[in-house]
């Protein structure tokens, strides 16, 4: 995101929409608002009514926009000029909103389009109604960081504590750092790369939300889709990095089957009597699976016990009655390691051994295997060269929301 974007000729479509577009941010448009005074909920569609529920379970306000197929090409660097100036007028200085926009590009710079700007109201929304957020609170001993948040942007937090962590990890070998009471609302793989591509460091984090996905067996929301993310440095390369939820499918992807009226894949979540369905509405009314049936539910509770517990945040059902339309107050968990200190070895050296198993996974006969995060690369490379495709109705929705 530091790099220059080599600048991409626009078409007369794609040059009106944008240049309708980015003066609605711009610093003159229209006055701040008060943090805390109530606007009409950002996907209520006037076609199509917001989904409802039965008493006791929170509606699920969600635009279900044109196809997909209806797209605007998009620069990076416009991609991050407009998060910064939606999230600036929502309430953010210029620094923190770039932190949180740095984010928001890299998932639509790597193909994730569930953690992109399709975040974006949610965390305008956030700020709007639930800040200004105070500073968070830093707190360290021995090989432990905690950052508390107090109910401030994940991002935020983690940026709080990521020097700190990173000088202990150096010095221990291994460091820890908790962060409660944040909002998380993006991909896990952005913490975890920038602590292994910038400081070398093995890392894995875990975080929790409200609860969505049930206990295998059962029914009833029991967990957050919970995600872990995992990255390994490589030296000349891209680190190794992988993110998966528990949850078969990602909340937000399914919230795109949605949009886009496509089906879910079998096992993916079941109506709120507990019959498994295909359709997207109804596992959003109803409960997400776990992948693997009992073995993916020991680590979705695995995670819920680090994210929430270890960390001192709220468990995902506390929060279950809380809107599905802004993130909610979750917790993570994120540990580093300095492998040559582990170890008692050089870097170089355990660098050729990771990579003799990495040639031996792609040295298949078969020729169908990759490693994890391949796709997101090409899709990086071919963003930074071509830049990306937007959903249009997503850009008219962000529009709406400042005009």
């Amino acid at each position: 995101l530091q790099h220059p974007v080599h600048p991409i000729q626009p078409s007369p479509a794609m040059a009106s929409l944008r240049d309708r577009l980015l003066p609605l941010f711009s610093r003159a448009a229209f006055p701040r608002r008060h943090p805390r005074q109530p606007r009409r909920p950002l996907c209520a569609c006037p076609s199509r009514p917001l989904l409802s529920r039965p008493a006791g379970r929170s509606s699920i306000p969600l635009r279900r926009a044109l196809s997909s197929g209806s797209t605007v090409k998009l620069s990076l660097k416009e991609v991050r000029e407009i998060s910064i100036r939606a999230l600036t007028k929502s309430g953010l200085e210029r620094g923190e909103a770039g932190i949180i926009a740095d984010v928001i590009t890299a998932a639509e710079r790597d193909g994730c389009a569930s953690h992109g700007l399709f975040r974006l109201p949610g965390y305008c929304r956030t700020i709007r109604e639930d800040g200004p957020f105070p500073a968070p609170v830093v707190e360290e001993e021995r090989g432990v960081v905690r950052v508390d948040a107090k109910g401030g942007i994940a991002a935020l937090a983690f940026e709080a504590g990521r020097q700190k962590l990173v000088s202990k990890s150096e010095s221990n070998g291994i460091a820890a750092c908790s962060l409660r009471n944040i909002r998380h609302f993006s991909a896990l793989w952005f913490e975890v790369e920038k602590l292994a591509s910038e400081h070398g460091l093995v890392a894995l984090a875990f975080v929790n939300s409200k609860a969505f996905v049930s206990h295998a067996g059962g029914s009833k929301r029991t967990y957050g889709t919970n995600p872990m993310a995992f990255a390994f440095p490589r030296y000349g390369k891209p680190p190794l990095v992988w993110d998966q939820a528990s949850s078969l499918m990602a909340r937000g992807e399914i919230q795109i089957a949605y949009r886009d009226g496509h089906p879910l894949p079998d096992g993916v979540g079941v109506r709120e009597d507990g019959t498994p369905t295909l359709d997207a509405q109804e596992v959003l009314r109803g409960a997400q699976s776990t992948f693997g049936g009992h073995k993916g539910t020991a680590i979705a509770l695995m995670v819920e016990l680090l994210a929430a517990v270890v960390t001192g945040s709220p468990l995902a059902v506390e929060l279950v009655d809380e809107p599905e339309t802004k993130p909610t107050v979750n917790g993570e968990l994120i540990i580093a390691l300095k492998p040559e200190q582990i170890s008692g070895q050089e870097m170089a050296l355990l660098s050729l051994r990771a990579e003799s198993l990495f040639e031996h996974i792609l040295d298949d006969p078969t020729g169908g295997t990759r490693l994890p995060g391949e796709r997101r690369l090409r899709n990086r490379k071919l963003a930074a060269e071509n830049g990306i495709d937007v959903c249009e109705p997503l850009l008219r929705d962000i529009e709406e929301e400042f005009r």
